[in-house]
């Protein structure tokens, strides 16, 4: 008899379930929820044995880079967490603490100021430097890419010429090579071009006053003398007239970007053993370790870089270093909002107010650069001001938009700054600007704004469907269409779980 009544009732839970699900399709639509269950496990499986694959275990935590880290090793880590989340099995937790424990050990202080940090040189500008000295003849020297057209179009690489024309140019003329061959193969170095006749030079190599190469002098000509790089000179010069190049290699630098990236995952881990009486007794060693390297040395480093744009918004900057593409400006949207997000996650496991002042104040900034359109969101790549006067970049792209995206995400689910109606105009952004409308084969504009590009966008917007359960159909349907690659398997399973809230929530009956 208890058998029977344990069947009936298990029975009757299985219906009452299965109406449930029949209803949110009623109200959502038969497309706008998976047609069955997520088969949480078999994915659980892939990432498991896609995880113990990669490098055995170890992902990318063993690398150096900066970069690395930050857009590779940052998805393992957030990928541990969600398992976590998932299955509620340490063991993610464990490989969380293994991972970020060999990025700590790759920590190197190659600015000395006594606050180690991660690098990489893969953003890195060389730059060449061309310069007349005191002469008698009115020739010119210029990196020989520098046309008028292209210094009026980007500033930034050749922020010294006169616009009136070639003469006048009393300080140096600068080129940045970045993310090219060329880049790499320029060292650091100085040389002087010296008349010895006024239709003919000399190149001298002043680290050993060799000469290493001579020509006749052919007005506009390209001159190449050393890898990487070339120069040319204009006008009427005399003989022993004499111009500078110098030369600078790329060097490695730190990325406020990249540390925000994975120390998102790692203030989630922080936050989840802080209020979990089990975890702490397991972590709470892991956790002061953490904090005082947070609080003691990557805050203290970044701080220097903070500027308040308005009384209540603001954004870190990129460093002063000659190798900065952009030095001293304010960060791109995304780059900010993933340290942003992982203050946000700290001020509320520590109860700091440091972090969620810093964390509300990029938000802000954040917000006041959206804009609506219609009943969706649009916005930049990047806002800034400069010289006086307000820029922005290109329309954002889904790759970096969704870290716009996931931080806005995470200010909701938290009750700050972001409200559920404008997590809705994010959706709107997703499925009436980006998405081609097919649930078939869909596809994802390239940018917030537009039908255009393949893009595959899966962490953060699939969580979305928190707010429109088509997201999360839409997105699961490219992970098909990929493949089903298993590195993207836990981020199905959190647009699943965040899906499910958001039915929920509207339905507190079902």
């Amino acid at each position: 008899m208890l058998r029977a009544d344990l069947r009936s009732l298990k029975f009757g839970a299985a219906l009452n379930a299965r109406k449930a699900y029949l209803r949110s399709l009623k109200r959502y639509g038969w497309r706008t929820v998976m047609d069955g269950p997520l088969d949480m496990k078999r994915l659980i499986e892939r990432f498991t044995e896609y995880d113990e694959n990669l490098n055995s275990g170890r992902g990318f935590s063993d690398s150096p880079d900066s970069g690395v880290l930050g857009w590779f090793e940052s998805a393992i880590l957030r990928s541990y967490f969600i398992m976590y989340e998932v299955t509620r099995d340490s063991h993610w937790l464990e490989k969380i603490t293994s991972h970020f424990d060999r990025m700590v050990d790759n920590m190197v202080d190659l600015d000395g100021d006594g606050y180690p940090s991660w690098y990489t040189c893969t953003y890195s500008t060389a730059e060449v430097l061309t310069r007349k000295l005191h002469n008698r003849g009115t020739g010119e020297i210029l990196p020989y890419h520098a046309t008028l057209e292209e210094i009026a179009l980007d500033k930034n690489m050749y922020p010294h010429l006169k616009m009136e024309g070639w003469s006048g140019l009393d300080i140096p003329m600068i080129e940045r090579f970045r993310r090219e061959k060329d880049a790499r193969r320029i060292k650091d170095a100085e040389y002087i071009i010296e008349f010895v006749e006024k239709n003919r030079f000399v190149v001298v190599d002043l680290s050993n006053y060799k000469v290493i190469h001579e020509a006749e002098y052919v007005p506009g000509e390209r001159v190449e003398f050393a890898p990487g790089f070339s120069v040319t000179i204009m006008g009427s010069p005399e003989a022993g007239d004499k111009f500078k190049v110098e030369c600078r290699a790329v060097r490695p630098i730190w990325y406020i970007v990249h540390q925000g990236m994975f120390l998102y995952p790692v203030s989630l881990f922080i936050e989840a053993v802080v209020k979990d009486k089990t975890l702490r007794a397991a972590y709470s060693g892991k956790v002061k370790e953490y904090l005082d390297l947070i609080d003691g040395v990557i805050v203290p480093k970044i701080e220097r870089y903070w500027v308040d744009v308005t009384d209540r918004s603001g954004a870190y900057r990129f460093t002063e270093k000659g190798s900065e593409r952009f030095p001293n400006r304010i960060l791109p949207h995304n780059q900010y909002l993933a340290m942003a997000r992982t203050f946000l996650v700290l001020g509320e496991a520590t109860s700091k107010p440091f972090y969620l002042d810093r964390a509300l104040r990029m938000g802000r900034y954040f917000k006041e650069n959206l804009h609506q359109n219609g009943d969706a969101y649009m916005w930049h790549y990047w806002d800034y001001y400069e010289d006086g006067r307000f820029h922005h970049g290109h329309i954002e792209d889904a790759g970096h938009g969704s870290i716009d995206v996931g931080f806005a995400i995470e200010c909701c689910r938290r009750g700050v700054l972001f409200n559920n109606s404008e997590l809705r105009r994010f959706c709107k952004t997703f499925t009436e600007q980006m998405w081609n409308g097919s649930l078939e084969k869909p596809k994802i504009g390239f940018r917030v704004n537009s039908k255009e590009g393949e893009a595959k966008p899966i962490r953060d917007w699939i969580n979305l469907a928190q707010w429109d359960p088509r997201i999360f159909k839409i997105c699961y349907r490219i992970f098909e269409l990929m493949g089903e690659p298993a590195a993207y398997a836990p981020y199905i399973l959190q647009g699943w779980n965040r899906m499910k809230e958001g039915l929920t929530a509207s339905q507190p009956h079902l």
